[in-house]
């Protein structure tokens, strides 16, 4: 059994091999890492655990589309059934993993993706025309765009985009989407150049983001203070952190973990509730979060104008057929043809890509006015970016501290040097 002591005594921080990723301590720990609580943790080893989980999900997952591409490459199928033999693949793997395991369901498939490449490989040599081409888009497209979103999924890395989107459908659908449909705005973006793009941002995204960054950090105190103030450790409390904690752990292993931190974590709650662990708590948690809170605050914009200029561009695809496009401007809009196993489609680029981003820089510089100017906004996006993060990762945060103190790192037991000397 692998208790919060096993791994963290005086003069054992630096124990052989790496330590056990479900012991109570290191629970803790990673849970405060994906609350972005991290710097609470600072001087704890880390484990490759969330690696190794991230790292299989992502082959996995690449593998089945890339298993699926190859076979839509060589049977001609189109978009629709393709969909249809990854949900058939899927479940058969899932019958197979239910049945028998879930190595051998993935022996299965990592040995038929290889025949199937050994396939690729014959053709290939045999004289087809394109071989860089088809090993892009059956390998390397599946293998990168899974990937990237595994890997964006798991870190919930889009969590407070998603969240925040809301606010900004009704800036986009009030303000903007007439001007969608305005030819004049057509025919002032058809000579729009990079350069023109980069002065805009500067002129209309950078200074809101600057100042609504600023507000936030000005805010961190008072969320601290308040996430502690309403964090009592109590059993429901206690009983939703251990369900936050076992569900970092192998479902085969829940049970028996959960039982474990249900019978090690009460002894922390009285010493985690105590003022003194929660001003240490607030007091490192502080300084580091108003650091953190820039980048944090930072993506979240980008993923915003990102998210609303892909709404835009479907939106001009939708509304302005090129025909009418090329009657705006006097000439057809450039289109951009993607070719995929899966079959052939065209897009309209050109002045639509150059409406959608122009359009998605004002709808996000709104939205971020409209923050800084009404409560409505502002407390909204704030809850998101900082205060609900932290009132769900306070208690796994006092819990941890506790323990800590109780069972200190190595570097927690060295003495800090004085700042001012003695004299003889």
């Amino acid at each position: 059994m692998a208790s919060a002591t096993d791994e963290a005594r005086p003069g054992a921080a630096g124990a052989q091999g790496e330590p056990d990723p479900d012991s109570t301590r290191q629970l803790l720990v990673r849970r405060l890492r994906k609350d972005g609580l991290g710097a609470l943790s600072h001087g704890e080893r880390r484990t490759s655990k969330d690696f190794s989980i991230l790292a299989s999900r992502a082959v996995m997952t690449a593998l089945i589309v890339s298993t699926t591409f190859v076979l839509a490459d060589w049977w001609e199928f189109g978009f629709y059934r393709w969909f249809a033999l990854v949900g058939v693949s899927v479940l058969l793997l899932g019958s197979i993993g239910a049945a028998a395991s879930v190595q051998i369901a993935a022996t299965l498939l990592l040995v038929t993706w290889l025949i199937l490449v050994g396939g690729q490989v014959v053709e290939w040599a045999q004289g087809d025309e394109t071989p860089i081409n088809d090993f892009a888009t059956t390998v390397l497209l599946p293998f990168g765009l899974t990937s990237a979103a595994v890997w964006v999924a798991s870190g919930r890395r889009l969590t407070a985009v998603a969240r925040s989107a809301p606010f900004l459908l009704p800036v986009t659908l009030a303000v903007l989407v007439l001007p969608l449909l305005s030819e004049d705005l057509w025919d002032a973006l058809a000579g729009f150049s990079l350069w023109s793009g980069v002065f805009l941002v500067l002129l209309t995204l950078v200074p809101v983001t600057v100042i609504f960054i600023w507000r936030l950090r000005a805010e961190v105190s008072g969320a601290l203070n308040h996430a502690n103030a309403r964090t009592t450790l109590d059993e429901p409390t206690l009983e939703a952190a251990v369900g936050r904690l076992t569900a970092l752990v192998d479902e085969d292993r829940r049970a028996e973990v959960s039982s474990r931190l249900q019978a090690e974590l009460p002894r922390y709650v009285e010493a985690g509730g105590s003022d003194e662990v929660r001003a240490g708590v607030a007091a490192r948690l502080g300084r580091r979060l108003r650091s953190s809170l820039g980048h944090r605050a930072l993506t979240t914009v980008i993923g915003l104008w990102i998210a609303v200029s892909m709404y835009l561009y479907l939106l001009a695809i939708v509304l302005v057929s090129t025909d009418v496009a090329k009657r705006w401007m006097g000439q057809a809009p450039p289109t951009e043809r993607i070719g995929l196993p899966t079959g052939a489609f065209e897009l309209p680029a050109g002045p639509y890509l150059s409406v959608a981003l122009v359009l998605g820089v004002l709808a996000t510089a709104v939205l971020l006015a409209f923050v800084l100017t009404e409560d409505r906004y502002g407390e909204g996006l704030a809850r998101v970016l900082l205060k609900e993060p932290l009132e769900a990762g306070m208690p796994v945060a006092l819990l941890y501290r506790a323990l800590r103190d109780e069972v200190p790192l190595e570097r927690d037991s060295i003495p800090k040097p004085s700042s001012s000397s003695s004299g003889p």
